[in-house]
C-alpha cells in the first residue's frame, strides 16, 4: 500500500463519521481522479474486517468508513503495518537508511542486502540510493564507511548525529499528515525512540495553551524536533553539560530558567523525563537556540492560499474602508499562520488583543466576522473564537504599521542569559512586526556601556533595564499575546511623523496654458525643449517598466482578449485561457480544474475590486508558464453577484516565485480611472498600452 493510501485511511479513522470529498482529496494530493481511485482501492483492500469485507466505502463523490466499522481495530492494524505493506518513496528510503546507520551500535556494520530486506526492495535499488545517502550524510560532516564483506557504517560526532536527527524530525513534522503517519512510527522504531513525536507535539501545544503563547510554525517545529531528538539521547545515555568548568556547572544549577527552559522542563516531564537537572535543561536550551529559528515564509507550489488570504483581506478592508492587502508582511504572516492551524486543537488559546489608535478591536472583529468562511472553506475546518482572534491579532498589527506618518522603528533586543536567547526573541518579533532589529545583545553588555544606543527607538528586553533616554519593553523570551500588545503600543508611540511639505502648487496644466497664451517666444521655446525632454523621459520610463514589470514581462498582447459583452465567470475563464490553451500551455483539464476550484471554494480568485485571477495547481496538466487576460467593459459576473472587468488566467511550471506578479495585479484594482481606460480599449494593443500607463504611474 502506498503512502497516500495509508494517509487516506488515517484521515478516515480520525473522522469516522464524516465523508471525504474526492475532489478535495485530488486537490490535496494534486492527482487525477483515476490515480486517487487506485489509491482508495488499495486502502479498501487493506482495511478488511474479519469476514473479509472492506471497511472503506467509495461513491462517485465521496469516500467514508462503513457504518459499524471497527475503528480502533483498523487504527491498530494500520500502526502494525510493516514495510511489506507500505511502499517507501525515494526520500523516505533516504531517511530510513540514514537513521538505520546512525542507530547502529559502536563497531557494528550494516549490509546493503539487510537494508534491501528491511525495506522490501531489491539490492540494486539500495545501491542506487547510496550515492544520494552518502551526499546527504556528507552535508552534516558524517562519513559513510564501506568495508568489503562487512557492510557499511558511519563516522560521526555526537553533534553531527544530533543535527541530522533533528532535521529528520523536522522533515516528518513538515509533512501535512505527519501526525499518526506510518512512516514517522517506522522511523521511531528504527531509532528505538522512547516516545512518539506526536506526544512531544501534544506536550508543546499544552504548554503554549497554558501560558497563552503563540509560536511561529517553523520555530515550533524546531523545538519539537530538538526535544524528540533529546529524548533519544536521554534514553541511551546521561546528558552531559556543555560546560567543562565547575563554576559554569554550579551557575547552571542555580540559574533560574526562562520561558524556553520551563517549556523544555514541562515537555520532557510530560513524556517521561521528569528528573532533569538544570544543567541538562540549559544544555537542551542551547541546542534549541543554536538552530536557525528565523521564521521562513514558504512559497507555495500553487497560489490558492495566497488568493484566499488576499480575498479575505480585501473583504475585511472593505468593511473598515481601508486597503490592507498591500501590506506584504501581513499577507506573508497570515500565510504562515494559517498553515500552522492544522496543529491547533479546537480550544487552543484564549486571545485578547489591543487595537490600533482610532480603531477598536471590536471594529476589526466585526469587519472580519462575516468573511471568516472564506478561510474556513479553504482550510476545511471551522475556526473557533481563539483561531479567529489570532487572525485579528495579525490584522491589528498591520493597522499599527499603517498608521499615517508612522515610520519603521529601530529596535534593540536584549536578554541577560545569552545572545542566543536574544536571537530567539528577535525571530519572534520579526514574525509579528515590521521593525528594524538593529542588534541582539546581552543585558550585561548594555549595563557595561559596551552597546551604543544611538538611533535606537526602544529596547525589547526579557528583564527590566534602567535606561535614561530609551524606552524599554519587558517581555517573555517567547512572546505572549500581552507582550505582542506592549510592543505594538510602544512601536506606535516611538514612530515619528515626517514633516509634510506644503507644495502650494496650483494646476500645472493651467500654468502651461497661461504661459503659452502670453506668446513670449523665449518662454515658449524653453517650454518646448523642456516638454520634449520630459516626453522622452516618460517614454524611457514606459520602456523600463515594460521590461521590469512582472505583469508586462509575462503578459503577451496575443493573449489579451477584449470583449465588451457581459459574461458569466465560467465564460470569462474560458475566454481568458483560450489563447494559452490553443498554443499548448496547458491541457483542457487545467482549465476545468480552475473552474472546479471556484465552484468548490467560491469567488476567492477575485483579488481586488474589478480584478480576478483564474488558476489551478502547477501539477494539473501545465507545460509552460503563461498569463492570459480577458477585458470586459460590461463585466464578468460571479454567482454571488460580484462583478469584475479584468479576468487574468495564470499557469505556472516549476517553483518560480510569482508573488510579485500577484501584488502588481492587486495594485491595478486600486486605480479606478486606469481600469476604466483599460476597459474602454477597443483592441489588445490599446488595452496593453493602458496597462503600461497604469504601471508607469506606480514606478
Amino acid at each position: 500500500m502506498k503512502k497516500r493510501s495509508a494517509e487516506i485511511l488515517r484521515r478516515l479513522i480520525e473522522s469516522p463519521s464524516h465523508r471525504l470529498r474526492l475532489s478535495a482529496l485530488m486537490d490535496d494530493y494534486r492527482i487525477s481522479e483515476k490515480t486517487l481511485r487506485a489509491d482508495i482501492a488499495a486502502a479498501a483492500a487493506f482495511a478488511q474486517d474479519p469476514r473479509g469485507n472492506s471497511m472503506v466505502e467509495v461513491s462517485s463523490e465521496h469516500v467514508r468508513l462503513a457504518m459499524g466499522s471497527d475503528v480502533a481495530g483498523l487504527d491498530e492494524l494500520l500502526d502494525s503495518m510493516d514495510l511489506y505493506d507500505y511502499r517507501l518513496s525515494f526520500d523516505e528510503r533516504k531517511y530510513f537508511i540514514a537513521c538505520t546507520l546512525l542507530a547502529l551500535p559502536d563497531g557494528a556494520f550494516c549490509s546493503m542486502q539487510s537494508l534491501a530486506d528491511a525495506m522490501y526492495v531489491t539490492r540494486n535499488t539500495v545501491i542506487a540510493d547510496m550515492k544520494t545517502v552518502e551526499d546527504y550524510l556528507a552535508g552534516y560532516g558524517i562519513v559513510l564507511l564501506s568495508k568489503s564483506k562487512r557492510g557499511m557504517c558511519v563516522l560521526a560526532t555526537t553533534e553531527q548525529r544530533r543535527d541530522l536527527l533533528i532535521d529528520v524530525h523536522v522533515a516528518l513534522l513538515e509533512d501535512r499528515f505527519a501526525r499518526h503517519d506510518y512512516f514517522s512510527h517506522l522511523v521511531a522504531g528504527v531509532l528505538e525512540s522512547p516516545v512518539d513525536i506526536d506526544s512531544v507535539l501534544d506536550a508543546v501545544h499544552l504548554f503554549l495553551k497554558t501560558h497563552n503563547i503563540f509560536l511561529a510554525l517553523e520555530v515550533e517545529r524546531e523545538i519539537v524536533a530538538c526535544l524528540a531528538t533529546l529524548s533519544l539521547y536521554l534514553n541511551k545515555m546521561p546528558v552531559q553539560t556543555c560546560d567543562n568548568d565547575r563554576g559554569s556547572r554550579s551557575e547552571a544549577l542555580v540559574q533560574p530558567l526562562d520561558t524556553i527552559g520551563e517549556l523544555i522542563r514541562f515537555v520532557m516531564a510530560r513524556i517521561g523525563f521528569d528528573n532533569l537537572a538544570n544543567p541538562q535543561i540549559v544544555q537542551a536550551e542551547r541546542v534549541v537556540l543554536a538552530r536557525d529559528l528565523s521564521p521562513q515564509i514558504k512559497r507555495f507550489d500553487d497560489f490558492d492560499l495566497y488568493c484566499v488570504v488576499t480575498r479575505f483581506l480585501f473583504l475585511v478592508g472593505r468593511g473598515l474602508d481601508i486597503d490592507i492587502r498591500n501590506d506584504n508582511l501581513l499577507v506573508e504572516s497570515l500565510l504562515s499562520h494559517l498553515k500552522s492551524m492544522s496543529n491547533w486543537s479546537s480550544d487552543a488559546f484564549e486571545v485578547e488583543v489591543a487595537g490600533p489608535s482610532g480603531m477598536t478591536v471590536s471594529m476589526v472583529q466585526n469587519a472580519a466576522a462575516p468573511h471568516f468562511h472564506v478561510l474556513e472553506d479553504y482550510l476545511r475546518r471551522s475556526m473557533d473564537d481563539s483561531m479567529r482572534s489570532s487572525v485579528v491579532i495579525h490584522i491589528c498589527a498591520a493597522l499599527y504599521r499603517s498608521e499615517s506618518g508612522m515610520r519603521e522603528c529601530n529596535v534593540l533586543v536584549a536578554c541577560p542569559s545569552s545572545v542566543a536567547t536574544s536571537k530567539y526573541l528577535e525571530a519572534q518579533i520579526k514574525t509579528y512586526f515590521k521593525l528594524s532589529v538593529v542588534g541582539a545583545v546581552s543585558t550585561r553588555a548594555i549595563d557595561a556601556g559596551e552597546v551604543s544606543l544611538d538611533g535606537v527607538d526602544f529596547v525589547v528586553s526579557t528583564v527590566a533595564l534602567e535606561l535614561a533616554d530609551v524606552p524599554v519593553v519587558v517581555v517573555s523570551p517567547v512572546l505572549s499575546v500581552e507582550d505582542i500588545n506592549k510592543i505594538q503600543a510602544q512601536a506606535f508611540k516611538s514612530s515619528k511623523t515626517d514633516p509634510l511639505l506644503s507644495q502650494g502648487q496650483g494646476s500645472m496644466l493651467g500654468k502651461l496654458y497661461e504661459i503659452y497664451a502670453q506668446g513670449n517666444p523665449r518662454k515658449t521655446a524653453y517650454l518646448n525643449r523642456a516638454l520634449s525632454h520630459a516626453l522622452e523621459e516618460v517614454e524611457r520610463i514606459e520602456r523600463e517598466v515594460a521590461s521590469t514589470s512582472p505583469l508586462l514581462r509575462m503578459l503577451e498582447r496575443r493573449f489579451i482578449c477584449v470583449d465588451p459583452k457581459e459574461r458569466t465567470w465560467r465564460d470569462g475563464m474560458n475566454r481568458a485561457s483560450e489563447g494559452l490553451l490553443q498554443e499548448g500551455y496547458f491541457t483542457r483539464g487545467y482549465v476545468d480544474r480552475a473552474i472546479g476550484n471556484v465552484e468548490e471554494y467560491g469567488s476567492y480568485i477575485i483579488l481586488n475590486q474589478g480584478i480576478a485571477l483564474g488558476h489551478a495547481g502547477s501539477k494539473d496538466g501545465v507545460f509552460k508558464s503563461g498569463l492570459g487576460l480577458l477585458v470586459s467593459r460590461e463585466g464578468i459576473v460571479f454567482d454571488e453577484g460580484e462583478r469584475v472587468h479584468l479576468m487574468f488566467f495564470f499557469s505556472q511550471v516549476g517553483d518560480g516565485d510569482y508573488l510579485e506578479l500577484f501584488r502588481e495585479i492587486i495594485k491595478l484594482g486600486n486605480d479606478r480611472e486606469g481600469l476604466a481606460r483599460v476597459c474602454d480599449a477597443s483592441d489588445a494593443d490599446e488595452a496593453y498600452q493602458a496597462l503600461v500607463e497604469m504601471l508607469t504611474e506606480y514606478a
